[in-house]
């Protein structure tokens, strides 16, 4: 059976002299899930596979430890890029737990109107930001392009099997629809 990959975290290169390696874009409570669970990370799509034996937050990011990595000089020689899982081991979500990638093609709809479609979605720290295609004409000639951030005076309600986002008024503050 082949392993369906699902991207977690970017490897940014070597943090200390006893072979820490920095990744970004994860939270300390998920990265401590990995090394609780001894979860194998794929650097470089499926032909590296570490094992994660302890983590810490440090500046931009956090500092792992794999079993596989002794020194400095191994950590240096890992690629620099994403850090994959296999998605069997992710964790259930919680319900309000979703992938930035699970937003992508989803539509925003406004008083029962579709509205614009999520082209593209991006976390910047203190919120998500969709990036949001129109629907202005039928063949979508003069589309336009708009972000807006996935906070609460925004979003009414996400219904990710219907692959649908209710807007509130304030979507007009990013847009003239």
């Amino acid at each position: 059976m082949e392993k369906k990959l699902k991207r977690i975290a970017r490897l940014k290169g070597p943090f200390s002299l006893s072979g820490e390696v920095r990744l970004q874009f994860i939270d300390i409570d998920f990265a401590q899930y990995l090394v609780k669970n001894k979860i194998p990370l794929h650097i470089g799509g499926n032909s590296i596979i570490l094992s994660p034996t302890a983590c810490r937050p440090v500046p931009k990011g956090i500092a792992f430890r794999f079993l596989e990595v002794a020194d400095r000089t191994a950590a240096e020689a890992l690629p620099v890029g994403n850090v994959n899982i296999d998605q069997c081991h992710l964790p259930e979500p919680t319900g309000d737990d979703y992938e930035l990638s699970d937003l992508i093609g989803m539509v925003l709809i406004k008083e029962g109107k579709a509205i614009a479609e999520i082209v593209n979605a991006n976390n910047y720290g203190a919120s998500d930001i969709m990036e949001c295609k129109t629907y202005t004409t039928e063949n979508h000639e003069q589309d336009l392009i708009f972000s807006a951030p996935m906070i609460d005076d925004l979003i009414e309600m996400i219904d990710f099997e219907k692959k649908e986002i209710t807007v509130t008024e304030f979507i007009e503050k990013f847009i003239k629809i």
